[in-house]
């Protein structure tokens, strides 16, 4: 689910829409996969390993700069997620709430901040040390919508003001982006430090610095319009 929205978002970035198409797909129906009472039986994990083949052949031709037919990819992808789509049923489309640290029988949000967020921050760490503005925008954008609804998801208001602060920020002041993705960074970290810390009703807290860039920008708007 989270790989799927990350794709989906970096290639909205870059304008590559068919695999922006297909991710929004595959994020469609993994968010069904969250029901409880679905049935996961072989049909379905074979239109899902066909689901992913979908996105596999756009992404490695990006990847290795390797031609490959989009209308093709596309009419595949509409018809392989048509099938899944009459699979789930009702289940598709269906807002179903991700699980509880209790309904898993472990900490959920622990799990997440310290398997996967360490690789969302070096990358945004890596992607500021080329001092590229037209690098680092699109993956502060898709770092930030990540953190918004990890923190919408798991109740972490500290967190979402975070991202939502980069976003307002980066929105207004592109020409400050590699200031602002390093305080970013930073708040984002400061965030990660507090729920391994054990922290789970904020996610953090929106610094001052960063909170100046998203009030101005805010400013802004109010003066323009």
């Amino acid at each position: 689910m989270r790989s799927a929205h990350t794709i989906k978002g970096s290639a909205a970035n870059y304008e590559l829409k068919t695999l922006e198409t297909i991710a929004h797909h595959l994020e469609d129906v993994f968010q069904a996969l969250y029901a409880p009472e679905l049935e996961i039986d072989s049909e379905l994990s074979f239109l899902l390993l066909e689901g992913y083949d979908c996105l596999k052949v756009p992404l490695n031709g990006i990847l290795s700069n390797i031609p490959y037919d989009e209308q093709e990819i596309l009419d595949r992808t509409a018809e392989v997620f048509a099938k899944l789509q009459t699979k789930l049923g009702d289940f598709f489309g269906r807002e179903a709430p991700l699980p509880t640290s209790e309904e898993l029988g472990f900490d959920v949000v622990g799990l997440i901040f310290a398997d996967s967020v360490p690789q969302d921050l070096q990358q945004l760490e890596t992607a500021i040390a080329t001092q590229d503005p037209q690098q680092v925008y699109p993956i502060l954008n898709s770092k930030a919508d990540f953190f918004q609804e990890l923190g919408m998801s798991y109740d972490l208001p500290g967190l979402v003001e975070i991202a939502q602060a980069t976003k307002a920020a980066i929105e207004y002041h592109k020409d400050h982006v590699l200031t602002i993705a390093q305080i970013a960074l930073e708040n984002f970290q400061q965030a990660y430090t507090a729920v391994l810390d054990g922290e789970r009703t904020q996610g953090g807290s929106l610094c001052d610095q960063l909170r100046y860039w998203a009030e101005s920008s805010a400013e802004n708007s109010l003066i323009v319009s």
